[in-house]
């Protein structure tokens, strides 16, 4: 094969052995020489490429310039693969191994640059969501329902007068008396009992003046009532139970004359 201790995990990838005879010795028309010049080179370059701020934007420049360079050419490479499989299918299996070795060398190295490249993005974000953070906890200590406010997206500025606001509307809140509550209604006002009757006049006939008596009589007491009852009201209770009376002493007679 055309490589020497090949990884099969992290750790870097030893660079092509060029001296050992390879099946793409047998296929003059492969030459893979200028892609093994460009791994080599880049896998150094990644190296040596330190990304640990966001002010080395000349660094992350040329992560972005050389990730993108290792692309086009690891398309150009599978391409090239494509192409040189179809004529020599005996060969197919150890070409892929070869090139398989290559693009994976490749894409790691895409991946570190592409690493660095992002760097700034990565640190920007975890910013976003550490502010985002802070600011939710100070609003949630004024009792602020989280995403009433877009803490995302505010400026700094816009963030405090609002988080001020809420401060000073907390500390109100805080001091308002906590709400007394409502009286009991009153029960509702009832009709006064009727007075009870227990003697009948005199012969035993409801006579017109035992009942003017007993009008009055419902009268005077509804006048001692403590509240006021409408006169329209107060002539239909009496009415009522001055003929609730007269039907009482109708009956009580009916019942005597039975007896006799």
């Amino acid at each position: 094969m055309g490589f020497k201790n090949i990884p099969t995990g992290g750790g870097k990838t030893p660079p092509l052995d060029t001296t050992e005879t390879t099946a793409l010795a047998k296929l003059p028309e492969v030459k893979l020489d200028d892609f093994i010049k460009i791994i080599d080179d880049w896998e150094a370059k990644a190296n040596s490429i330190i990304v640990t701020d966001i002010s080395h934007t000349a660094e992350m420049d040329m992560a972005r310039v050389g990730r993108l360079f290792i692309r086009e050419k690891r398309i150009a490479l599978e391409k090239k693969h494509k192409v040189l499989v179809k004529p020599h299918k005996d060969f197919i299996k150890t070409l892929g191994n070869d090139v398989k070795i290559l693009v994976g060398r490749m894409k790691a190295t895409e991946a570190e640059l592409k690493d660095k490249e992002n760097f700034k993005d990565r640190f920007d974000k975890e910013q976003l969501e550490q502010r985002t953070q802070d600011r939710n906890a100070k609003l949630a200590k004024c009792n602020v329902t989280v995403g009433m406010y877009d803490t995302v997206n505010m400026s700094d500025d816009l963030f405090e007068r609002c988080l001020a606001k809420e401060q000073e509307a907390w500390e109100l809140r805080k001091n308002i008396p906590p709400p007394q509550p409502e009286p009991k209604p009153e029960p509702p006002k009832q009709d006064p009992p009727p007075p009870q009757r227990t003697k009948l006049p005199s012969q035993g006939v409801a006579t017109v003046d035992h009942l003017l008596d007993y009008a009055d009589e419902l009268d005077e007491r509804m006048g001692a009532m403590p509240f006021t009852i409408p006169p329209k009201s107060k002539y239909r209770y009496i009415v009522d139970h001055v003929q609730k009376e007269l039907t009482a002493i109708s009956a009580y007679i009916r019942a005597e004359c039975d007896k006799k």
